[in-house]
């Protein structure tokens, strides 16, 4: 089975340098996915600062399986997502949450 390499980069490079031995690059994809909800999950360290996170899988050969970023949205970007959520209304929307059964009867 083929060893696919997980490397992280952000204000730092953190190269794997083991790698990880999986079935195939779908596995190795579904990897490199989870590790990067992970970080931002958990706050990896330097996340927040970095502003971009990136996890880059290669396999064996070296050739780029999948690349993934996550980033902090700026305040202008984080505005134009407002105003996808609302529809370009000026107020936010709030968003329902169930809380459980209608007890209102």
């Amino acid at each position: 089975m083929p060893r696919y390499f997980f490397h992280t980069l952000h204000d730092e490079v953190t190269p794997d340098r083991d790698g990880e031995i999986l079935a195939d690059p779908a596995e190795a994809s579904r990897s490199a996915m989870k590790l990067l909800g992970e970080i931002v999950r958990d706050g990896q360290p330097g996340f927040l600062d970095a502003r971009e996170f990136s996890v880059l899988c290669l396999d064996d050969a070296g050739d780029v399986v999948i690349a993934l970023t996550a980033r902090r949205s700026s305040p202008d970007e984080a505005g134009r997502l407002v105003a996808r959520l609302t529809g370009g209304e000026t107020g936010i929307i709030p968003i329902a949450r169930n809380s459980g059964p209608d007890r209102s009867r």
